[in-house]
């Protein structure tokens, strides 16, 4: 069975014997998603607030489990629970990564990206 959690201001679900999976602490008001099946990751993404809505970072999906349509699902899931504009960071090289993105719906909004700490990246939109 496929599940999708949703954490708040925590850790992202991980377990020591797991490497693909690094543990991450949450920003304040941040929140993970972490879609599973059997109590294995299989996508995960944390957004935190950013200018007027929210940003979508480290979007992710296990290796061995990529082209299945689950970081689709799961930003999908994402995208229904927030009522506020989603921004999102991707290298500029990153293919599949923008391919993902513009299938659910983003759209190129510049031709750089300010960055959660105030500087300008180049190589992101």
């Amino acid at each position: 069975m496929v599940e999708t959690i949703c954490i708040k201001n925590s850790y992202a679900a991980t377990t020591d014997t797991d490497p693909v999976v690094s543990t991450k602490t949450a920003a304040k008001d941040a929140k993970y998603y972490v879609l599973s099946e059997n109590g294995k990751y299989l996508a995960a993404l944390r957004i935190e607030p950013f200018e007027n809505g929210v940003l979508l970072e480290g979007l992710e999906t296990r290796p061995g489990f990529r082209r299945c349509g689950f970081a689709k699902q799961l930003v999908g899931r994402m995208l229904s629970e927030v009522d506020c504009p989603v921004y999102s960071h991707v290298m500029k090289d990153n293919f599949p990564s923008l391919k993902t993105h513009y299938s659910c719906g983003f759209e190129k909004y510049s031709d750089t990206a300010n960055m959660i700490n105030g500087s300008t990246n180049r190589d992101c939109f």
